[in-house]
């Protein structure tokens, strides 16, 4: 065989391995998403103060970006906006390739302000899909009701500032408030997802409602809450294929949901995450994890607001 042939060929067969191939999704109004995204929420997420740029976040979007995951999730209030505009610049992947998703939190008051500035410290002229980052909030906190956010919002997507506009954390009370007002539809919305917090009201009425649904914190089983009642379960299934806990956890979440957030700053669980579309687990063991994590309620974000908040 000819040596630069050769060489060719081998260089052909190590590229199926970088980029896995990742499911789309496609919104009512034809754009498509990557369901898997890379989150530089819980762990990598910055207090307001730090003003230095985190360069081992910025180089693990770097890797996530290289290994496949083209969906970038950030929002205003995690503080890592410029990490990801920065990973952007020095991926040198093409803006066409990729999909950033941020989220209004930190400038309810004041949308448009919002976006404007997470667009600078993105160092983009749009982002993919931008959401409202929870619906707790009205007139008295933060002079804003959701209805006005909204109508901001889709004002932004016709300026094509934004591709897709939704929501994260909203429960059907607060969805159905956007719905009666809106002329762009909401496409997302973005909840606390595994098996300690199933909100199987809310699959029924995504569905019917054609939102899409994006869950983040699909690992917190095994991350936040190692004695609860599922994780026997998810270790013997695990065994069974021969996988890890991670991996299960991914697969009952993708099998549910539309979308999945994971993050890691370590290459071979950036890699376990995409890989995790390769298993399919059984009825039965799918029902299993749905039965035991129906033992627990326990939630690791917006505890009080979900709570408390009426």
């Amino acid at each position: 065989m000819d040596r630069t042939f050769a060489i060719l060929l081998l260089l052909a067969v190590l590229t199926c391995f970088v980029a896995p191939k990742v499911p789309t999704v496609t919104f009512t109004n034809g754009v498509k998403a990557p369901a898997i995204a890379f989150g530089t929420g819980t762990f990598w997420h910055k207090k307001e103060s730090d003003k230095n740029i985190n360069r081992t976040l910025v180089e693990a979007i770097k890797t996530a970006i290289h290994e496949g995951y083209y969906h970038i999730d950030t929002g205003d209030d995690y503080f890592t906006e410029k990490e990801v505009g920065i990973a952007i610049k020095e991926s040198e992947v093409p803006r066409e390739k990729l999909f950033i998703t941020t989220k209004l939190d930190k400038f309810l008051s004041d949308p448009r302000k919002g976006l404007e500035t997470s667009l600078k410290n993105l160092q983009l002229d749009y982002v993919d899909m931008y959401l409202i980052h929870s619906p707790f909030f009205n007139k008295t906190t933060h002079g804003i009701e959701i209805e006005q956010v909204w109508k901001i919002m889709e004002s932004q997507y016709n300026q094509n500032l934004t591709r897709v506009i939704g929501v994260s954390n909203f429960r059907i009370k607060d969805i159905i408030r956007v719905l009666k007002i809106a002329k762009v539809h909401p496409e997302v919305n973005q909840l606390e997802f595994h098996p300690y917090v199933q909100s199987t009201d809310l699959q029924a009425f995504a569905k019917e409602n054609k939102i899409f649904l994006q869950a983040y914190s699909p690992l917190a089983p095994i991350v936040y809450k190692k004695d609860g009642p599922v994780n026997e379960s998810l270790q013997r299934i695990a065994e069974n294929h021969k996988t890890t806990q991670a991996q299960v956890l991914l697969a009952w979440t993708e099998a549910k949901y539309n979308m999945v957030i994971t993050t890691s700053g370590k290459k071979h669980h950036m890699k376990e995450a995409l890989d995790s579309y390769d298993l399919r687990l059984s009825k039965s063991e799918t029902n299993e994890i749905d039965s035991e994590g129906s033992k627990l309620l326990y939630r690791e974000f917006w505890k009080d607001q979900f709570k408390n908040w009426p």
